[in-house]
């Protein structure tokens, strides 16, 4: 309900805007004419601009803006200066979706520092919260305790005026039982490219899967302890129901995102990534870090930095993101994924979490500037 509220209220901002701009006509012409309008040779999706900014903000502006930041490698803030802060924060949001849905993401990456620097000055606390999570890891590493929420806890206090819980976000009770087998554990997460070499991993490590895996592979791992995490897509479809019903092991534990009677319980979902919804590796290492791990190791993640970012067998929910460039890129902009890898790349820098293949490493190590030209590239 309270989602659907703030939908509600972000709807009627927007609705707004067009409203402020006809009754602030001359607001409205300093924004236009801060540019001169030339014919630009930038191939942009029309539709795709009138859908997500109406006929509030000019064609051309938008136009302008992608040319500046093609060539300044800047946002000019001002043009938007004499408006209200809630309004400028939509219109560099409704830039940065419209940018990654052009594929252009290094420009939307200029964006997004704005889009920080304002969250930092007008956000609520939650979103500034957020920001300094992005910013100030390094400062929550350092600190003698070693559990990653009261250290976060503490460092959010430490920065914030009116002070803020991560529980209130996100957590959720689990069975006492099924919470009490993960604390102290390491952690080995396996993703949906390449192949894992599982051969050496201790039978006292839990491996965890971010889709269910074959039934073959239970196999060569029924001594270990298994988590398999459904996201809701898997949870409301059946597979969740199903892939219980085909398993057989006592070593399984099975979260979802959804309540569901045939899960062991929800997974606690990450609130701390600026923008966008964190994805799955990002959810199940933020819900992996409440039980104080020993280690966690992710193996087989590529971030999408090739063609081919899933294995022919990996289950997905929707094939579109697979087929189609422009549903990819609409999934691209709902997560935003440079929030969700400066969230991986920060832990693995700061050693919160290791990696164990070469593709994942590799990724890893790029510069953010390198990793969006790397999505450029591939989609």
């Amino acid at each position: 309900m309270k989602n659907k509220f703030k939908s509600l209220i972000i709807s009627l901002k927007l609705t707004l805007i067009e409203i402020y701009f006809k009754s602030h006509e001359s607001a409205l012409n300093n924004l236009i004419n801060h540019y001169d309008f030339k014919n630009t040779s930038n191939a942009l999706n029309v539709d795709v601009l009138s859908r997500f900014f109406g006929n509030f903000l000019s064609k051309k502006l938008i136009k302008k803006i992608i040319e500046d930041t093609n060539t300044n490698s800047s946002f000019d803030f001002l043009i938007i200066a004499n408006f209200d802060t809630d309004i400028k924060f939509l219109i560099l949001y409704r830039c940065h979706l419209f940018l990654i849905l052009n594929g252009r993401y290094l420009n939307a990456s200029i964006v997004r520092k704005e889009m920080m620097g304002h969250a930092i000055l007008f956000g609520d606390e939650l979103l500034k919260a957020r920001v300094f999570n992005e910013l100030t890891l390094p400062l929550i590493k350092n600190r003698s305790n070693k559990n990653y929420f009261y250290n976060i806890n503490v460092a959010y206090n430490d920065l914030l005026f009116n002070k803020i819980s991560l529980s209130d976000y996100s957590f959720n009770i689990r069975r006492a039982n099924t919470s009490r087998k993960l604390y102290n554990k390491s952690f080995y997460v396996i993703g949906p490219i390449g192949k894992p070499d599982i051969s050496n991993i201790s039978s006292d490590t839990i491996l965890v899967f971010i889709k269910p895996p074959e039934i073959e592979i239970l196999e060569q791992i029924k001594d270990n302890k298994i988590i398999v995490y459904f996201n809701s897509q898997h949870t409301q479809n059946g597979t969740l129901e199903n892939f219980k019903k085909n398993s057989n092991s006592d070593n399984l534990i099975l979260f979802s995102k959804l309540n569901s009677i045939h899960s062991d319980g929800e997974f606690n979902k990450n609130c701390v990534i600026p923008f966008g919804g964190p994805m799955m590796l990002q959810n199940i290492v933020f819900d992996l870090l409440y039980y104080n791990p020993i280690s966690i190791i992710i193996s087989c993640f590529n971030f999408y930095c090739s063609e081919i970012f899933y294995n022919s067998s990996y289950l997905i929910a929707n094939t579109s993101i697979i087929t189609d460039k422009v549903s990819r890129r609409k999934t691209f902009a709902l997560h935003d994924l440079e929030s969700n890898f400066l969230y991986i790349k920060n832990l693995y820098n700061n050693k919160l979490i290791q990696v164990d293949s070469e593709n994942t490493r590799y990724v890893l190590d790029l510069t953010v500037k390198e990793y969006l030209e790397h999505l450029e590239k591939f989609h």
